[in-house]
């Protein structure tokens, strides 16, 4: 018996080959071969409705392929399309795995609903004119999660004066800044990372500046920066008791500080 391709669907393959008449045409298809014939699918002729075949595989190299799954995604004829793996299809069109052999990922498998409306060869809603249009937009990648340790980093970069831009957690390229500022002014390694040797450098010299401000330097501030402030302060302290006025807080000036 006869078979023949739903007048929809040429109509639709039709619309495809005047949208993009270079597109590649390697993977199209519409009637089943022997693999299809070994299982229910819509490729393999409908006998009992005359030999309707109701799929058709439209290759995706030279097409905009958002552009025609708009097409059939919003026409009434259309029962499912699959296309890289996933499945759309009524009610709603909603996503899900496609699980059978064929992943459909080098071309886009669409099939007609089982009704004499949806053979019916209404052109498609296809955009009209030659050659292809912008490819749909990506998705924006989801933003980073911030974490909770990285906003005290950031809070206490931004307390010394430290540009952290918007204090989020997010471990970016501003954050990794400020760190290595930090690092190159204390003579660490400039990594942009905060690990333990900086949380140690910044400890101490929070350490070293409460124990100044127990002294009695009263303008000193506690934020881990050792800057000239601090270094002002220990080289005071440093004559006051005695010791070498180098303005660095060495082990001789961190005990008298009393500083283990």
């Amino acid at each position: 018996m006869a078979y023949y391709l739903a007048p929809s669907l040429v109509k639709l393959r039709d619309q495809i080959n005047d949208r993009w008449p270079n597109r590649s045409k390697a993977s199209d298809g519409w009637i089943g071969d022997a693999a299809h014939n070994a299982r229910k699918s819509d490729h393999n002729p409908d006998y009992a409705s005359g030999g309707v075949v109701r799929a058709i595989d439209v290759t995706l190299n030279g097409v905009n392929m958002a552009e025609i799954i708009a097409a059939v995604q919003s026409d009434p004829r259309t029962s499912y399309f699959i296309h890289k793996g996933v499945i759309r299809g009524e009610p709603g069109f909603s996503a899900r795995k496609y699980t059978g052999a064929n992943a459909h990922n080098i071309h886009i498998h669409i099939s007609i609903k089982h009704t004499k409306a949806a053979e019916s060869g209404q052109a498609w809603k296809l955009g009209g004119g030659g050659g292809s249009v912008a490819p749909a937009k990506t998705p924006a990648r989801p933003k980073p999660k911030g974490t909770a340790e990285n906003k005290s980093i950031q809070t206490a970069l931004k307390a010394m004066g430290l540009n952290v831009g918007v204090i989020d957690g997010v471990n970016g390229s501003m954050q990794k800044a400020a760190v290595k500022a930090f690092q190159k002014h204390h003579n660490l390694v400039q990594d942009g990372n905060w690990g333990p040797v900086t949380q140690k450098a910044f400890t101490l010299n929070k350490a070293v500046q409460s124990a100044l401000k127990a002294e009695g330097y009263s303008k000193q501030g506690v934020d881990g920066y050792y800057g000239d402030q601090t270094a002002a302060n220990v080289r005071d302290f440093q004559k006051r008791t005695g010791l070498k006025q180098d303005g660095l807080a060495g082990n001789v000036t961190l005990k008298r500080l009393g500083i283990k």
